[in-house]
């Protein structure tokens, strides 16, 4: 969503893991008003859908994301921030927010979805389902259906009026999909129960924790037009790059965050030993190159 480097706040979490069923009778956490005075637009909306965010913002309350742009001038401002408590309404619903690009600004209410600090799943339980019955509740009250939701990777993809690419990669994380969302959406608008189970932290999510952010940089790149929602498949595989011992960028500087040793972006004598060992580890040729064998492994595949 908005400029997503310009908060600062970070609260501690704990890590955890669940699974429940989310009954259909289940209520989203009461929506608190509190409007901003700061970052207002006061332009008239007539809204035909909505779009779904996250803050990129570890840690930060719905509370501390209304404070802050209540406080502070950053031209960025959202209709509901989605917590793991609290819904707060900040800008009303027929007036125009600053959340993803003149475009979609003006046609488009808005949800940030808030990231609780570290992989912590029981918050991100509630932060999905809060924001499952929230998104369902507009949809009734206005008579729109899950077509009429939008990612703002969907809003970058369609008006190129900015490049973010949320909530893909944060949804991936916890091992959820964009279209695994709006199914869940529209089973709550149908009185369906929807169920919310994300796996403790293993080596599937620490994996798709990252791929996300490989697969945006592919296309950054223009080595593929991939859906960056943090989960690998052929696609993401075909596009991954021949590395090897003299490369440099964010690709390799991935590859070393996967491997867990420093990530400098460069490609040498360590990063190629390290490779060496991951490829014994995994039965494959140990050449020190990272080639589609060795990327099929790096990615879970």
């Amino acid at each position: 969503m908005l400029n997503k480097k310009i908060i600062p706040l970070m609260l501690a979490a704990v890590l955890g893991g669940t699974a429940f069923l989310m009954p259909a009778n289940v209520q989203a956490a009461v929506v608190q008003q509190q409007y901003i005075n700061n970052n207002r637009s006061h332009q008239a909306l007539n809204p035909i859908g909505l779009v779904i965010h996250d803050t990129d913002n570890e840690g930060a309350t719905a509370q501390n994301n209304r404070d802050y742009f209540n406080r502070v001038y950053v031209a960025a401002s959202a209709h509901y921030f989605v917590d793991w408590n609290t819904d707060i309404e900040t800008i009303p619903e027929n007036e125009v927010a600053w959340h993803a690009g003149p475009t979609a600004n003006h046609r488009y209410l808005s949800i940030e979805m808030c990231m609780p600090y570290g992989h912590d799943t029981d918050k991100f339980n509630k932060v999905y389902e809060n924001t499952v019955q929230l998104a369902a509740d507009m949809c009734k009250r206005y008579g729109w259906s899950t077509q009429d939701i939008r990612s703002h990777y969907w809003v970058s993809e369609t008006f190129h009026e900015t490049d973010h690419e949320d909530p893909i990669a944060y949804l991936g994380e916890y091992g959820k999909s964009w279209d695994m969302l709006l199914n869940d959406i529209q089973k709550t608008i149908n009185g369906q129960s929807v169920s919310v189970a994300v796996a403790p932290m293993a080596q599937s999510a620490t994996v798709n924790s990252l791929v996300g952010t490989l697969q945006a940089e592919i296309n950054r790149q223009a080595l593929g037009n991939l859906v960056a929602d943090g989960i690998p498949g052929p696609k993401t595989l075909a596009a991954c790059p021949l590395l090897k011992q003299g490369t440099k960028g964010n690709i390799t500087k991935w590859v070393q965050e996967r491997l867990g040793i420093t990530a400098d972006g460069d490609f040498g004598p360590i990063t190629r030993t390290a490779v060496i060992n991951f490829q014994k580890a995994h039965g494959l040729t140990p050449d020190g190159v990272i080639g589609q064998n060795t990327w099929k492994a790096l990615l879970g595949l």
